[in-house]
């Protein structure tokens, strides 16, 4: 597990300047099935290379394409993973990807309360979205529904990632660098922010979810 977080920047790149839209279908297909892999930071390095004017930068529809069917196909296998195996799997390798019994509960009760939203807003989230397909399987969520939820996330999350990770790019390219720089830490700024209210919310279902289920 480890080797997939110790991805540098510059290894990032390498990636996604060697193998394009593949290393985008490849690692969010690993990542939806339930591995660890970084790969929205794998689409956003390809997507800002899509913006650039290099003749072997990928084409952003491909790059969108390759990461939403990437998101399909892995959480389907991941979800018939949870449909036959699920709850030993969890038992045995759950704390190890950051899914110990609490949050274990935590899924179990987001599925029986909120059902489809929960496939949606997942792959916005990087721990939920390695684990959604799991529990949905685990859970027995219906599959049509959640094929349904999951294509409708899949598509928003790799337009809204990649389509911004390109027009940043552009921007950056554009720009002088004190600007450039200026927009990168307002982002950076909402994103901790997003983070941190994302965190707070999670201790209150947790503790919702503890009380319900327990």
């Amino acid at each position: 597990m480890a080797l997939f977080h110790v991805l540098s920047e510059s290894s990032l790149t390498q990636l996604a300047v060697s193998y394009g839209a593949w290393a985008v279908f490849v690692s969010v297909m690993l990542e939806s099935t339930g591995l660890p892999v970084p790969s929205e930071s794998i689409l956003i390095a390809v997507a800002a290379l899509a913006a650039g004017s290099s003749p072997h930068a990928p084409a952003l529809f491909t790059v969108i394409l390759a990461a939403a069917t990437g998101a399909v196909l892995g959480d389907n296998f991941g979800y018939a993973i949870g449909r036959r195996a699920g709850r030993r799997l969890l038992a045995r390798f759950g704390p190890r990807i950051g899914l110990g019994a609490p949050r274990q509960r935590l899924g179990h009760y987001l599925f029986q309360r909120y059902g489809g939203r929960v496939v949606i807003a997942a792959r916005f989230v990087s721990v939920l979205r390695t684990a959604v397909s799991l529990l949905a399987g685990t859970t027995h969520m219906p599959w049509l529904r959640f094929l349904t939820c999951n294509v409708f996330g899949a598509v928003i999350w790799a337009s809204t990632v990649g389509g911004g990770a390109y027009l940043l790019g552009e921007r950056v390219r554009a720009w002088s660098w004190p600007a450039s720089l200026a927009l990168l830490a307002l982002v950076a700024s909402a994103l901790i922010t997003c983070a941190v209210m994302l965190k707070r919310r999670e201790v209150q279902l947790q503790a919702e979810a503890d009380r319900v289920l327990s």
